[in-house]
């Protein structure tokens, strides 16, 4: 099952079901409807799809960095994630002052980052792990993506 279930279409659901979750709560806060429920739903299918895209980013980007700059994608990764956990009070107080506002930039980054997927990483389902800068240029050139230049100076190290 986990085969079948990962890679980038599960990551661009994921953001796409988070940017829905938010629509649901800014139409909830427009209509002026008090139903609790309704909003523990929505913000519900949010918090559940952000932990999805959360994970796949942490899998998808040991599969997309050749070995020798794993680990330092890996902190890149948690370093932003951290940012990230740091903002979330931040967007609190923000809601008070401008209540729609905070959700309405939430959503648009959900957006942002699932047409920033589906346009800009290669799928890795099935695909080797890469090992040098080397397997890098040789998966672009394979696999008719966006070529690399010849000389770049990260393979000439």
């Amino acid at each position: 099952y986990q085969r079948r279930v990962r890679g980038k279409k599960v990551l661009a659901c994921s953001f796409l079901l988070s940017g829905l979750g938010f629509v649901g709560g800014i139409a909830l806060q427009l209509l002026q409807i008090e139903n609790w429920v309704l909003s523990i739903g929505a913000f519900g299918v949010t918090k559940v799809a952000s932990g999805i895209a959360f994970s796949m980013v942490y899998l998808m980007t040991t599969e997309l960095f050749p070995t020798i700059l794993r680990q330092q994608a890996m902190s890149g990764c948690s370093t932003v994630a951290r940012l990230g956990s740091i903002s979330g009070p931040l967007f609190s107080a923000f809601n008070k002052a401008y209540p729609l506002m905070s959700v309405t930039v939430l959503m648009v980054d959900c957006i942002i980052a699932m047409i920033l997927i589906i346009i800009a990483i290669p799928e890795t389902k099935g695909k080797p792990l890469l090992d040098s800068f080397e397997d890098v240029v040789n998966y672009e050139v394979e696999y008719e993506r966006l070529p690399l230049k010849e000389s770049s100076p990260m393979l000439e190290t």
